[in-house]
């Protein structure tokens, strides 16, 4: 069966996996190294995501030869029959992580749950995501160091009328319980509170969104004492050891000043909480309790002409053992990227939602970066398509964000200059062509035209004449400054002579060109690895992303500039993509 044919049947009865070839030593593919993923049909999109970051697909027979390709990851989706699969693999699985394997998995749902438990050892809720705040848990593990938290929130849209970019409804799918079990609570909808509609801030499901009054009004609960009911059931979809429970005021509509608890209806276990106003109700059992139902009820408030109060958020805090804060090592904040590691290994839940019509076209970007953010920390670098079998065909074309910009004549040409950072970088097999980076389209050309900068050189120009939501620079950097040295800066020069300055910090912007260990920055990201054949401390090569986001991006822009101001500092601009104006809400 070809690889078509695989793609197109939906009948088959065996899963479809595939190697993805990176530059390394493994046994199983001669030269190359692979990392294998999942092309079940109910979830395709996985695999142009994965060829617009330049990783390309070669099927593999079955879960077992997955597991035993000697690859650094595995992406697989997480199917009833796959989790099965998994199970009846359990030692292959065991070996795959004790050679430092990492198993990603996608698309979890409920069916699945049981045997997703079992696989990693832990049992847990699951619930379908919806709009509300993500974030880098501070209990991130390795794995996800690579990832930044503007990429794990995603959004909708700008809202022409209001100016919000409200918070995406679909970018994960289902995710699984870690440090609050808040968000798994069945809550009475608005007419419990005798509001007229569930908008703005009557949306019960604001109390446990996350969200609170330093971000929005909209995302507080509101309760007006003239006709609100003061209390109400949070009911969790089955009993749970609980260790305590947060009531977090809002500054808002500010007035709470005391807060009861009561569990499963007993009104002997009520707790009434007092706090300055405003302010968090926070209560602390000195035991673990089996809750299934927690009553919270506005027991006093201060009295204001305004007539109304609120709450920003609620948290239940689960009692965890040991076991579980050494298995369950959660990503973001809400449990849709979860590491569970194991050996030298791992199991990585990744609910990433690949959908075909995304609420913000940059979403697209911040999904692929994330997947990258992996690659990247697992030292995986895109590499070519490698053909097993010559029927074949070859790879989908890269799906690329943006429209690459002529670096023109202040671009050095990199045939004619091959010293430019230091004696190594001669032999470096720069990217060339037309090639998706981290999800953004760059044009390279046959040789890479590399705009060149250092201290004492006038600025380099680059003329553009177009609008953009967003500029993306390709760039890196040989430098010996301390991070945090400012080593130079672009200048965006706009149509009606206005001009933006984008400073380049060492550390956050950019870095050194080539590192042995790289680290994250925390403004740009990691775009591109190479390797300098020879170079004798072995170390990588490294092209960072920088995105700008554009204050004015109906005006065009005319000019970037690019000068260097740092002493032992090269600054090199590979690439430059503008990225087009968001679309309105709900336009195709």
């Amino acid at each position: 069966m070809t690889h078509a044919t695989w793609l197109m049947a939906p009948a088959a009865p065996l899963m479809v996996l595939a190697l993805l070839a990176i530059p390394a030593a493994c046994a199983r593919l001669g030269a190359e190294q692979g990392i294998a993923t999942s092309l079940a049909d109910d979830n395709p999109r996985i695999e142009a995501e994965l060829n617009a970051l330049n990783y390309y697909t070669q099927p593999a027979t079955s879960m077992a030869d997955a597991l035993a390709a000697g690859a650094p990851l595995a992406i697989i989706t997480a199917t009833p029959a796959h989790l099965t699969d998994l199970l009846a693999n359990a030692a292959a699985l065991d070996a795959f992580t004790r050679d430092g394997g990492w198993l990603l998995l996608n698309g979890l749902t409920p069916d699945g749950l049981k045997d997703y438990d079992t696989l990693v050892g832990i049992p847990h809720l699951l619930r379908p995501f919806r709009s509300e705040k993500v974030g880098i848990s501070p209990q991130c593990p390795a794995i996800g160091r690579g990832l930044q938290a503007q990429d794990v929130s995603m959004r909708t849209s700008l809202n022409q009328w209001t100016g919000d970019f409200l918070v995406s409804t679909d970018a994960y799918g289902w995710v699984v319980d870690t440090d609050d079990l808040a968000p798994f609570v069945t809550l009475p909808d608005y007419t419990w509170f005798h509001h007229p509609n569930a908008s703005t801030d009557h949306n019960p499901l604001n109390l446990i969104d996350g969200f609170g009054s330093g971000d929005t009004w909209k995302r507080v609960l509101a309760l007006y004492p003239s006709r609100s009911r003061m209390d109400f059931p949070m009911v969790l979809p089955s009993p749970q050891a609980i260790s305590g429970v947060e009531v977090i005021t809002s500054f808002q509509y500010p007035g709470i000043t005391h807060v009861s608890l009561t569990c499963d209806g007993d009104e002997r276990s009520t707790v009434v909480l007092a706090t300055p106003n405003p302010g968090a109700f926070d209560t602390t059992w000195s035991s673990p309790r089996t809750v299934r139902t927690v009553g919270v009820r506005v027991v006093d408030w201060q009295a204001s002409a305004r007539d109304v109060i609120g709450i920003d958020d609620i948290h239940i805090w689960p009692a965890r053992d040991q076991h579980f804060r050494d298995t369950v090592k959660p990503i973001t904040t809400n449990g849709a990227i979860v590491a569970y590691p194991r050996a030298n290994g791992g199991i990585l839940l990744c609910e990433l939602n690949f959908t075909e019509h995304d609420q913000d076209m940059q979403n697209i970007q911040r999904r692929r970066n994330i997947l990258a953010g992996f690659m990247h920390t697992l030292r995986i670098a895109p590499g070519r398509h490698v053909v097993a079998d010559d029927a074949l065909p070859p790879p989908p074309p890269a799906i690329a964000l943006g429209t690459p910009c002529a670096l023109g004549p202040a671009a050095i040409l990199q045939a004619s200059r091959t010293d430019w950072l230091d004696a190594a970088s001669a032999s470096v097999p720069w990217p060339h062509g037309h090639a998706s980076l981290g999800g953004v389209a760059f044009a390279f050309g046959d040789h890479p035209q590399v705009v060149v900068r250092r201290s004492g050189q006038v600025p380099a120009v680059i003329p553009l004449q177009q609008t953009a939501q967003s500029l993306v620079f390709l760039q890196t950097a040989a430098t010996t400054a301390a991070v945090g040295a400012e080593l130079g800066a672009y200048t965006v020069t706009f149509s009606d002579g206005r001009a933006v300055t984008i400073p380049l910090v060492n550390g956050h912007d950019l870095a050194d060109h080539a590192q042995a260990h790289p680290a994250g920055l925390t403004r740009a990201r990691l775009a591109w690895l190479g390797h300098a054949a020879g170079d004798p401390d072995d170390r990588l090569t490294l092209l960072y992303a920088q995105q700008w986001n554009n204050p004015m991006p109906m005006m065009p822009i005319t000019t970037v500039s690019l000068a260097c101001t740092e002493a032992s500092t090269t600054i090199a601009l590979f690439g430059l993509t503008a990225l087009p104006v968001a679309q309105a809400p709900g336009a195709q």
